[in-house]
């Protein structure tokens, strides 16, 4: 019985020496995830001819949810989307914002069409745990990744010397892109007050409220807070981006967030700020509270999410609908947000035909070109994704010849040819580079793996992710 116990003990022990430096090694999530629901997002256009002519010439331009952030986001995933009907187009702009366009040809007096837009979304609370020692250089990435995500955009005034100024005085002597957020975050927090009445000379221009106009009164609305947070950031050299969605409860089954008349549940803006090795990394300087009558910083709202949130765009310019026609048309709209699996309301099922969506290290990589799917693989444009990572590249029209050079790598390819070097050495290729409407595609797998990056594949969400090694 003794020698029993003392094998069953040494199996045991053997057991743990096993597991233990396979669980060591796994690298741990930064994030946790807390109260997750999967919804709907039912959009619904009524286009209608109110007058007593025919309508013509009908075209509308609806935004869509930004699939670029959310599909990586995981506070606030994108699963599916389904559009009815088809748009005739689809524009994505620099910050993977998407609209589709519509045309009607006529509407007799009194019809309608109606279009719908489903998006099923997983949504949960986020708190991540940020180790300001583990945070990676922004030095491996290529400029033209990191580049709109650190210059003005409109209402993001970064590039203004009073911007520029208090960014210096907040963040000092820091270094760290981390504690840069902080300090930043905390300024905008205890600086704002929260009003909806506009202030200052930009009275009557909404589309010139923004970052200087917080900074120049201390008061605003949520766009205010959070487009203030995001031009400190970028002008301390922090890519930053602001989002903007939906945010509350859904208590029931369903609840309206648009109607002909009002919005049920509240729309909001907040922030991202990119930190290598983590990601983007959600805050909302909003939102403040007291102890004994002392205003406090809330810094979990730094590094997470405490409110379901919706995300719908990021930095998106214009309407979310506009239209052009000939006649009398009225176009009306009502958003819902239903709870999956509750009265029949079922998730949409998976699109297997939509481009994958590329990024690196978490950020988007948008070309003026979509990814095509040949046997297979994943074929990108050549000047795109060799920029991307850092390679230049020399294209010979004569003989059809691609060579990319990285400081490390030399990548040499040939159109309509499966064999390719990396630094000399033969390698096969499953598909061969060529030319598609005049562009110049090459295999996205190979050039990744070849010029030093893991390349992650995700079927699901159809998302393609490089990472350094």
């Amino acid at each position: 019985m003794k020698n029993l116990l003392r094998m069953l003990l040494r199996l045991a022990l053997f057991s743990i020496i096993l597991i233990v430096p396979l669980s060591a090694g796994a690298e741990p999530q930064p994030y946790q995830l807390s109260k997750s629901g999967d919804y709907r997002v039912e959009s619904v256009f009524c286009v209608e001819n109110v007058g007593s002519r025919t309508a013509t010439d009908i075209s509308l331009e609806i935004q869509y949810a930004n699939p670029y952030i959310t599909k990586l986001m995981p506070y606030s995933t994108i699963l599916n989307t389904l559009y009815e009907p088809q748009p005739v187009e689809v524009k994505t702009d620099a910050k993977g914002n998407q609209t589709g366009r519509y045309e009607i040809a006529r509407l007799l007096p009194g019809e309608k069409q109606i279009i719908r837009v489903l998006h099923d979304y997983r949504v949960s609370l986020i708190d991540y745990t940020i180790d300001p020692a583990r945070i990676e250089p922004y030095a491996q990435f290529q400029p033209a990744v990191l580049q709109p995500y650190l210059t003005p955009s409109p209402g993001i005034e970064s590039d203004h010397p009073l911007i520029q100024a208090k960014a210096r005085e907040v963040v000092g002597r820091e270094t760290n892109p981390f504690k840069k957020a902080k300090k930043i975050f905390t300024f905008v927090n205890e600086y704002m007050t929260y009003s909806e009445e506009k202030f200052g000379t930009n009275e009557g221009k909404e589309s010139e409220y923004g970052a200087l106009y917080a900074l120049q009164t201390g008061k605003g609305v949520c766009e205010d807070y959070a487009d203030l947070m995001v031009a400190l950031l970028r002008a301390t050299g922090v890519p930053a981006r602001t989002v903007s969605g939906w945010t509350g409860e859904i208590s029931g089954k369903s609840i309206k967030l648009i109607d002909a008349n009002t919005t049920f549940l509240p729309g909001h803006m907040w922030l991202e700020y990119y930190l290598p090795g983590y990601g983007w990394i959600p805050a909302d300087p909003t939102f403040t509270y007291t102890v004994n009558n002392v205003r406090q910083v809330e810094y979990s709202r730094l590094t997470g999410i405490r409110q379901p949130s919706f995300v719908d765009s990021c930095e998106m310019a214009g309407h979310a609908v506009s239209y052009s026609f000939r006649g009398d048309v009225d176009v009306n709209t009502n958003v819902t947000i239903y709870k999956l699996g509750v009265d029949g309301v079922m998730p949409l099922p998976v699109e297997g035909t939509q481009a994958p969506l590329l990024y690196l290290e978490d950020i988007p990589l948008i070309f003026d070109v979509n990814p095509v799917i040949e046997n297979g693989r994943t074929l990108v444009p050549m000047r795109g994704i060799f920029q991307a990572l850092g390679a230049a590249v020399e294209w010979d029209g004569v003989t059809q010849r691609i060579v990319a050079m990285s400081p490390e790598r030399k990548v040499e390819l040939q159109i309509g040819q499966t064999q390719a070097w990396v630094n000399g050495e033969l390698r096969t290729l499953d598909v061969s580079p060529c030319i598609l409407d005049s562009r110049t595609m090459i295999p996205l797998r190979f050039v990744g793996e070849a010029l030093g990056c893991q390349v992650d594949w995700d079927g699901n969400l159809r998302t393609i992710n490089l990472r350094f090694h």
